[in-house]
């Protein structure tokens, strides 16, 4: 009970507000088979008293509101109820109004709705004038056109809440992970959560509204554990089962070299390269010497990765370029660069070539 001290005439007034509803956002009934199919309601309340004329009292209020889908039985009724009386004989002549958001929506004499110890009159409200779920009601008491307490109240549209997996997936050539879901329906947003075991702590990662993230603090070799957590207007939270993924070294595939030569050129050819790399290294010696780069291949030439797609697909080098009678061997590997490291392929076969 709250109570506010005023000047010298006392005014007891005592609203009680009864909910008959369902909750905006979690579907638990009662009893299936009533008139009425009943829930706890979610709703945030704040209170604003005037400076009146004597002593305010206000008791709890429980808010809830039916509405028309909800109804079972022939008699219930949809909309919100408030069970008002009135204490105090200088205002029992008075008139009394009741305002959403500013629109009057029952004005009457106070007279009839007068309280004793065993009964209150019944005010009833339609769902018509809370259509707007989400939004802050302000719903206040007037009396003779001077407001004694304003009631604001934000009631939660329904939810059905929906759950939904995660799949998180390393990106294709990519040191870190893409992380995708289905929109879970009513979340406001998303929270996102990591661990590298699955009993593990789990660390937010952030928080965002779309369905898909990155995450890009990952380490090749190491597997991560990740799961959504929704939040929602009605302050409900939802998470999703835990799924895993490892990150991976890229997949590169040992190239095939072959030399071709004409009379006046060679080149050494290793045709479409369908892996994950970005390029590709040819080694080269003579002799007894050592092997030495003798071309890096990189994305910007645009190495064939298919068919259907153009690319380089090998060397051309003129036959000048050759020491005469000597015996030439190379070999190739192809490699990927992530976060400024190099992964390489296994090495090609070594081919022959003689001058």
């Amino acid at each position: 009970m709250k109570k506010i001290e005023g000047h010298s005439k006392k005014i007891k007034i005592s609203i009680l507000i009864f909910l008959a509803a369902i909750f905006l956002g979690i579907l638990v009934p009662i009893n299936a088979n009533a008139e009425t199919v009943y829930t706890d309601v979610k709703y945030k309340q704040e209170v604003e008293f005037a400076d009146s004329n004597g002593d305010m009292y206000l008791t709890e209020n429980y808010p809830s509101i039916t509405f028309e889908e909800d109804i079972k039985g022939e008699w219930a009724k949809a909309g919100v109820q408030f069970r008002l009386g009135f204490i105090g004989n200088s205002i029992y002549n008075s008139t009394f109004s009741i305002r959403i958001d500013g629109t009057t929506v029952i004005s009457d004499k106070c007279s009839k709705y007068w309280y004793d110890t065993y009964m209150s009159q019944m005010v009833d409200l339609s769902p018509e004038f809370f259509k707007k779920m989400n939004h802050r009601y302000e719903i206040a008491l007037y009396i003779d056109n001077k407001y004694y307490v304003k009631h604001y109240f934000t009631f939660y549209k329904p939810l059905k809440k929906n759950n939904t997996n995660i799949l998180p997936k390393q990106v294709i050539g990519k040191q870190k992970v893409s992380l995708n879901w289905e929109e879970m329906i009513g979340a406001v947003k998303y929270n996102v959560y990591r661990s590298t075991k699955y009993d593990g702590m789990y660390i937010n990662l952030g928080t965002c509204t779309k369905t898909q993230v990155e995450d890009e603090e990952v380490k090749i070799g190491k597997k991560y554990y990740y799961y959504i957590e929704a939040r929602y207007v009605d302050g409900e939270t939802l998470s999703t089962p835990i799924a895993s993924v490892t990150v991976k070294r890229p997949k590169l595939l040992k190239p095939k070299i072959k030399i071709k030569k004409s009379s006046k050129t060679w080149q050494i050819y290793w045709g479409i390269i369908s892996d994950e790399s970005n390029g590709i290294e040819v080694y080269m010696k003579n002799g007894k010497g050592k092997y030495k780069k003798f071309r890096n291949i990189n994305t910007s030439l645009n190495i064939k990765k298919s068919k259907i797609k153009k690319g380089t697909v090998g060397i051309t080098s003129s036959k000048k370029s050759l020491k005469k009678r000597l015996n030439y061997k190379f070999r190739a590997r192809t490699f990927i660069i992530i976060d400024g490291k190099v992964y390489y392929s296994k090495w090609s076969k070594t081919i022959n070539m003689r001058t």
